[in-house]
């Protein structure tokens, strides 16, 4: 007999006048900065001691790059509904999930074809700017590397609501999300991974072909060094770690 839980969604509000500033209150820029300090391997990655996390990945992060790189523009624009999210859709839906919880869903793209397919989904974005562009319901304002448990910065709601409950989602997804994280809050990142989802599929940049242009990858490290970070901190816990490239790619025998 399945034992999947359903979720009571408390639902977001949507006014489009709402600048979101309460959205950070739980998480300055000084704690930010601070979090990375007690490293020893030099300035902080992606931080430079001028921004919090959540000051990177503003709208000009998304719509062109000009602070500390992100999406470039082109002659169609910057960060858009690309016809690669309709190919990652695919490949999750492969794996036949109940429901999915996405990391750093940006506007949620990919989560509102897999809502449309029936699929319980749920995503968490640090991006304000994200949030009040969101293509769906039911994203969560949240610093993947803030206090736990996620989410940890809420909109509009009392605290201690919405928290994420324990294994409540099937598939833990996330593309182009994990090289973002500072590799000293790896570890609390994987627990909370393991506390409120059954198994997970990564689709991560290892570094390889980076040009340099987002300055906010602070974790640039093979396929090894992931899977062992994994086998180390969630033992036995199912994971799939692949390279991005590999989720924007059409499966074998699908066409577009």
């Amino acid at each position: 007999m399945s034992k999947t839980k359903v979720v009571e969604f408390i639902e977001w509000p949507s006014t489009e006048d709402d600048d979101g500033s309460r959205s950070i209150s739980e998480y300055t820029r000084q704690q930010a900065v601070d979090s990375h300090s007690s490293s020893t391997d030099g300035p902080a990655p992606g931080v430079h001691g001028r921004y919090s996390r959540e000051e990177l990945f503003d709208k000009k992060y998304f719509d062109g790059g000009q602070k500390v790189g992100g999406y470039a523009r082109d002659q169609w624009g910057a960060y858009r509904d690309f016809p690669v999210h309709e190919v990652t859709a695919r490949h999750i839906l492969a794996r036949r999930p109940e429901s999915v919880l996405e990391l750093g869903c940006a506007r949620g793209y990919v989560l509102k074809r897999l809502q449309d397919s029936g699929v319980r989904a749920c995503g968490l974005e640090i991006s304000r700017h994200c949030w009040m562009t969101r293509a769906m319901d039911f994203i969560f304002i949240c610093d993947l590397c803030g206090p736990m448990p996620w989410p940890n910065v809420m909109t509009d709601l009392p605290e201690g609501q919405a928290r994420l409950k324990a294994n409540d989602w099937d598939l833990c997804y996330s593309v182009a999300t994990l090289e973002h994280v500072p590799e000293q809050a790896l570890p609390a990142v994987i627990a909370e991974m393991t506390r409120t989802c059954k198994r997970g599929l990564h689709g991560i940049d290892f570094g390889e072909h980076d040009d340099g242009y987002d300055q906010t990858h602070a974790t640039l490290k093979n396929r090894v060094f992931w899977q062992e970070m994994f086998e180390k901190h969630a033992p036995g816990w199912p994971v799939e770690i692949v390279d991005k490239e590999d989720l924007e790619r059409l499966p074998p025998g699908l066409t577009a």
